[in-house]
């Protein structure tokens, strides 16, 4: 199973994008903090969401914004300069915005 859920601030502005056929796509930072005490960190994350959700993300978010994302873990490779890059992200299955 690959699930992930995430509650946080965007940390990032909303970019929104259409792929060469036309789908929309929006992806933002996420600022998630975990742990306690001494012991507390923050991740930042990149979060995805396609469609329409994708479109209301952007209109909604800004940078400050509290919202919970339910999805999951996508690691892409891109080869670049004889070099493997790898990427992780979370693609949003559903997001509320709060």
């Amino acid at each position: 199973m690959n699930k992930v859920f995430l509650a946080g601030k965007v940390s990032s502005m909303p970019d929104l994008r259409k792929t060469d056929s036309g789908v929309s796509v929006c992806d933002f930072v996420m600022a998630a903090e975990s742990g306690n005490g001494d012991h507390r960190r923050t991740d930042y994350i990149k979060i995805v969401v396609w469609g329409a959700a994708g479109e209301a993300a952007f209109d909604v978010l800004k940078q400050g914004s509290s919202c919970v994302v339910c999805g999951r873990l996508q690691i892409r490779t891109v080869d670049k300069s004889d070099k493997r890059l790898y990427y992780t992200e979370v693609v949003s299955e559903e997001i509320k915005f709060m």
